[in-house]
């Protein structure tokens, strides 16, 4: 009976990270999540994407993410956007500290991730891999679908 109910426990634990990863949401296993990831497709071929998704701090300590990466990109880098009256501009946004039971949203007109000199042009509908990179050296890999250059977001 105890080993019934164990194979149904691993079940039900194993359904419920495939859902998480067909969302492209990504587990560190100990807490560490990424939710609702998604990648502007560029202007044009020989422009950068950017990359939005929200980091889900399910741990009980302050986590730093320090980084990204992809295979898709030469070169990948947190910005944030900055106005200073009529100026708009992108900064490198450093290490982001994000604290215990708290969750930090990269979007559109904020932080986000650039990928810059993309090895191949990605358009909508393509399907990019991120990795999400920690101070304590967990790296969460992420699916990031790629939408219209002018989206604002997934659809609910």
């Amino acid at each position: 009976m105890r080993a019934l109910l164990s194979l149904a426990a691993i079940l039900m634990m194993a359904s419920g990270l495939a859902a998480s990863l067909s969302t492209g949401a990504a587990l560190a296993g100990d807490g560490l999540q990424v939710e609702k990831p998604w990648a502007r497709a560029p202007i044009s071929a020989n422009r950068p994407a950017a990359a939005y998704l929200t980091v889900v701090n399910g741990t009980d300590k302050q986590v730093t993410l320090i980084g990204a990466s992809s295979p898709a990109a030469g070169m990948t880098m947190i910005h944030k956007t900055v106005v200073n009256g009529n100026v708009v501009k992108m900064e490198p946004a450093g290490e982001i500290v994000i604290a215990a039971g708290k969750r930090f949203v990269f979007k559109p007109g904020g932080y986000h991730i650039m990928l810059m000199h993309l090895k191949k042009p990605i358009k909508e509908g393509d399907t990019l891999h991120l990795n999400v990179k920690f101070k304590n050296g967990k790296t969460l890999d992420v699916k990031v679908p790629v939408l219209a250059t002018a989206a604002t977001g997934p659809k609910p």
